[in-house]
C-alpha cells in the first residue's frame, strides 16, 4: 500500500472496520478515560457527487461495510447532553507515548493547541509508539466524526487522505521503535469529540512496498497487467495513469482467492470523484476524457488473502482515425480504416 499524492482531496468510501459498537462508545484504558454509549445504527445518505458525508447528528462509524451512497454511524439513542468535560490525555510528547498494541482499538481527544502570547504552544498533538520484532509493515486507521479533521505521521511518512471520515498511515520498519504522531489539520483538536485509532501489523508485504519511503500511489507507465496483494482488512492499492487522449478504458480485477478475498477497484478523476465500481472478475470499460486519473483496490468485505496475488488489467483504447495524405496531384486524401 502506498501514500497519496493529493492528501486533502481523495473523497472515497470508508473501508470495512472491524471495531464493534460497544468499543466505539467507551475509551481504553491507554486513554485513562471512560465512557460507555449504547447506541443505534442509523444510515446517512452521503452526497452524490463527492460521496462526502452529510449528517446532522452522527458519531462515529461503526462496523458496517459502506456502499458508494450510504455510510454507517452510531448515534446516540440517548438525549442529547451538554459536552462532557473530559481530563485531557497526557500522551503529548515522545517521552510520555502510549505503546499501541495491535488490533486494539484506541478512542481518545486530541487537546487544542493554545498559545501563551510569548510565542510558546502547547496541545495539538498526540504521541502513539509501536515496538517491533521482525520486519512488517504499520497500517494505521483513524476514524474521525464530522467535523473532525486530524492528520497522522510516522517519521517522515504523512497519513493519506486528510478530509474525511477516516485518515490512514502506513510504514514497513525492521525491529526497533516507532513513533506515531497524531496533529490538527484542518480543524482544531477537540476535548468534546473523540477520535478512534487503530494499528495492525502485516508480516507479508508486496515487494512495491517493501520501503517505507515509497510513494503511496504506483504511477503506471506500463499498460500491462500488474500483480499485487491485499495483506489486511485496511489494505489499500493505488495506481496513478496519465489517459492523453479521449478514449475507452477497460479495468479487470482477476482475483483466483474467491474463498479468502474478495476485492473490487474503483476509478477515480482528478477531482476525486468517483467514476465507477469495477467487481473482481467482471471486467468493465468506461469513456473517459483526457486527463490524469487514479485507481484503488481493497477489500470489498474485510475479507482478503496475502498469499495469493490478484491481478490488475488497464487497457486503453481510443477511437479509430483516418490515415492521411498527400497523393497524386497534391490531392489530402483521409481514409479510414476497416
Amino acid at each position: 500500500m502506498k501514500s497519496n499524492p493529493f492528501l486533502s482531496k481523495i473523497m472515497v468510501t470508508l473501508l470495512v472496520v472491524s471495531w464493534a459498537p460497544g468499543t466505539l462508545g467507551s475509551l481504553t484504558s491507554a486513554a485513562g478515560l471512560d465512557r460507555s454509549d449504547t447506541g443505534t445504527i442509523v444510515t446517512i445518505p452521503a452526497d452524490s457527487i463527492t460521496n462526502s458525508l452529510q449528517p446532522n447528528n452522527a458519531a462515529v462509524p461503526v462496523s458496517e461495510q459502506p456502499t458508494a451512497t450510504a455510510n454507517t454511524y452510531l448515534a446516540s439513542s440517548t438525549p442529547t447532553l451538554p459536552p462532557a468535560v473530559v481530563t485531557p490525555p497526557t500522551n503529548t510528547t515522545r517521552e510520555t507515548a502510549i505503546e499501541i498494541k495491535p488490533d486494539t482499538p484506541i478512542e481518545s481527544y486530541l487537546p487544542p493547541s493554545q498559545s501563551d502570547g510569548q510565542g510558546n504552544y502547547s496541545g495539538g498533538a498526540l504521541y502513539y509508539k509501536v515496538t517491533l520484532t521482525e520486519r512488517q509493515k504499520m497500517t494505521f486507521m483513524m476514524l474521525m466524526p464530522p467535523g473532525i479533521n486530524y492528520h497522522m505521521f510516522m517519521e517522515s511518512t504523512a497519513g493519506f487522505r486528510s478530509s474525511g471520515p477516516y485518515q490512514q498511515l502506513n510504514y514497513v520498519g525492521g525491529p526497533g521503535t516507532y513513533y506515531l504522531e497524531i496533529t490538527e489539520g484542518g480543524t482544531s483538536g477537540s476535548l468534546t469529540v473523540p477520535f478512534n485509532l487503530r494499528l495492525i501489523l502485516s508480516p507479508k508485504i508486496d515487494n512495491y512496498e517493501q520501503y517505507s519511503d515509497d510513494s503511496f500511489v504506483t504511477e503506471v507507465y506500463d499498460w500491462g497487467p500488474t500483480r499485487h496483494t491485499i495483506d489486511n482488512p485496511f489494505d489499500e492499492d493505488w495506481k496513478a495513469l496519465n489517459i492523453p487522449e479521449n478514449g475507452k478504458l477497460t479495468l479487470s480485477l482477476d482475483n483466483p482467492s474467491n474463498s479468502k478475498g474478495v476485492y473490487k477497484a474503483e476509478l477515480y478523476d482528478q477531482s476525486s470523484r468517483l467514476i465507477g465500481t469495477v467487481y473482481q472478475n467482471a471486467p468493465k470499460t468506461f469513456d473517459i476524457p483526457m486527463n490524469g486519473y487514479y485507481t484503488r483496490v481493497y477489500s470489498a468485505k474485510g475479507s482478503y488473502d496475502p498469499d495469493v496475488y490478484y491481478t490488475l488489467s488497464l487497457d486503453f483504447k481510443t477511437p479509430p482515425k483516418p490515415v492521411c495524405d498527400w497523393e497524386i496531384g497534391d490531392v489530402w486524401v483521409c481514409t479510414w480504416p476497416k
